[in-house]
């Protein structure tokens, strides 16, 4: 090495590099070494440049060779180095060698065909969905699905932490109208801080009875959003009913009180998920989105240690808040309904009957998030033309559909029917 440099490279001037300046005092020699030094410098990036373009567009080419592949008007020649024939007579051509307009377009035509491993597109289709698989086949366990048999129907009291906006007009009658319509052998239960006790039982007991009506204590209060902050119910190995705990970003739980009134084994897993982001089919068959506003979606394998689910599909997010009972239902083991041409196309795959809802204005309107007890369906509706398409799409299922309106709901609190309510099976030890 000298002064610094590799040997084969000429040295500018015999003096220290790091001090080295173009001076009135710089001998002819070394302004002669100084030229020689620039022009070995160009030569070798040139060098090193055309190497770049000729490694790319030999890649290119044999890449394109590799497909075999008859393209509109041109073919793939793989006979030799050209990297293709084109079958027009005044093709012009870039006579530097590099990839010209009808080279971009037909890289572009071809690299469909192009296995993955070999490139990738930016615009490529995303991927929809994974499934998890499990090993809770060969058990009894799986969650409770919400179309079999209704015992309760749970949802939260607004007096504890009432709201005072456009909202609470439609909160309330969409209550009212769910412990009207309940079935005779179907119970309701409401939880409150128990200040609020007497409130609860002056409004509902003449709407259900007083012998249907339960109170739980949450010495928090309330919350609306009761999907997403009760526990989950299903059902263990050996066919017994157990409840599922999951954080909740509101820090509002009311897991213990309730599986302390129904006296269930209540099994918390540590990770903050919401049950609007949950539903399964009694075949154990879970779905849920996963929301990329989350920083860490719930791992994979708590589906089937805790919610005991046979297999697991993950979606990808499309709209919404980002909670599965936004875009997908099941209405019983082979009925599925979306207002989502992707996820028809996902479920019609796995073997499902698939019926499309409209889409209704806005983003957080949707006919999904209806609620199902027993063989009566509330269905939000918006006051739109497509009302009454969603309406008979329920019906058609042989379900009694009660309407309710969630223009507000919807729209200022960014949920429905289905978000402020939870569902259990009939359950005997209360």
């Amino acid at each position: 090495m000298t002064n610094g440099m590799h040997p084969h490279i000429p040295s500018p001037c015999n003096i220290d590099n790091s001090s080295f300046k173009e001076t009135k005092g710089v001998n002819k020699q070394c302004k002669k070494n100084v030229t020689s030094f620039s022009i070995w410098k160009i030569a070798t990036y040139l060098t090193f440049a055309a190497g770049i373009l000729c490694s790319g567009r030999y890649a290119s080419r044999n890449i394109l060779r590799n497909n075999e592949t008859t393209l509109t008007s041109r073919t793939v020649d793989t006979t030799g180095l050209n990297p293709k024939s084109i079958k027009q007579e005044n093709r012009a051509t870039n006579n530097a060698g590099f990839l010209d307009q009808s080279d971009a377009t037909f890289i572009e035509e071809s690299i469909d065909k192009i296995p993955d491993h070999l490139t990738t597109r930016s615009d490529k289709e995303p991927q929809w969905y994974r499934d998890i698989t499990s090993e809770n086949k060969a058990t009894k366990a799986r969650p409770f699905a919400e179309y079999e048999k209704t015992g309760f129907l749970i949802f939260s009291d607004d007096n504890s932490k009432p709201y005072y906006d456009k909202a609470s007009t439609d909160i309330r009658e969409i209550k009212q109208t769910l412990a009207k319509e309940l079935p005779e052998d179907v119970q309701l239960i409401v939880y409150t801080d128990s200040y609020f006790t007497a409130n609860i039982r002056n409004e509902y007991n003449s709407v259900i009875g007083k012998d249907r009506l339960h109170i739980v204590h949450t010495p928090s209060g309330s919350d609306l959003w009761t999907r997403d902050t009760a526990p989950i119910a299903i059902y263990d190995e050996d066919g017994n009913l157990a409840l599922v705990d999951a954080l909740h970003h509101s820090k509002f739980e009311p897991d213990y009180e309730i599986s302390k009134f129904f006296k269930l084994p209540l099994h918390a897993h540590g990770h903050f998920f919401e049950g609007g982001n949950f539903i399964a089919d009694s075949n154990g068959n879970c779905v849920t989105v996963d929301n990329p506003s989350k920083k860490k979606n719930i791992p994979d394998d708590v589906f089937q240690t805790h919610y005991k689910c046979h297999n697991t599909t993950r979606l990808k997010y499309i709209t919404g808040i980002g909670h599965v009972d936004e875009v997908v239902k099941f209405i019983n083991s082979e009925n599925v309904i979306t207002d989502q041409p992707i996820y028809k196309d996902i479920f019609e795959a796995k073997g499902y009957k698939v019926t499309m809802l409209p889409q209704a204005q806005e983003e957080y309107e949707t006919y999904i998030n209806s609620v199902i007890i027993d063989k009566i369906a509330v269905v939000p509706i918006f006051n739109l033309d497509t009302d009454n398409q969603a309406i008979e799409a329920y019906q058609s299922f042989g379900l009694k559909v009660f309407p309710i309106n969630s223009t507000m709901l919807s729209n200022y609190r960014k949920g429905s029917v289905h978000c402020i309510t939870m569902t259990y099976p009939p359950i005997s030890k209360i």
